[in-house]
């Protein structure tokens, strides 16, 4: 399949089974360097026929530093072995420090979702006294646990 772009350009698709979609204008897209450093001297490899060989070939990995809650920098390596891993939850699944992020994520989500359709919660959070008394009770009950 060909299309034709602007100046005569005109694109060739191969015929594989592997597929790489164009990412949407509302995403955004974060471009890394997925290996430590680059080649002195480039090489043309020509045995590379499909994604699986080219990941297995080249087996892109990155140093990544977040910084936490407190400020403090946490290191962690992540690899790519497939197209799959460059997605939110093939990064999430390489990254302890992002995984506990998104159960903290999802807790957070839980618990919105419990206020804004428990209509009692609601009214106790309304009222200053109640507000404090639910938050008496939550304390305790943490200190239980």
């Amino acid at each position: 399949m060909q299309s034709s772009y602007g100046i005569g350009g005109i694109e060739i698709k191969p015929q594989t089974s592997e597929s790489v979609t164009e990412i949407s204008p509302n995403r955004t897209l974060f471009v890394e360097q997925f290996t430590e450093g680059s080649p002195l001297i480039p090489e043309l490899v020509s045995h590379l026929h499909d994604l699986a060989s080219v990941f297995d070939y080249y087996q892109p990995q990155v140093q990544v530093t977040y910084t936490d809650a407190a400020g403090r920098p946490i290191n962690e390596e992540l690899a790519f072995r497939q197209l799959s891993d460059f997605g939110k939850n093939g990064i999430i699944a390489q990254s302890n420090f992002l995984a506990a992020m998104s159960r903290e994520r999802d807790l957070y989500l839980q618990v919105l979702r419990h206020v804004s359709s428990n209509k009692i919660l609601q009214s106790a959070l309304s009222s200053p006294d109640a507000r404090l008394a639910l938050l008496q009770a939550v304390s305790h009950l943490k200190a239980l646990l």
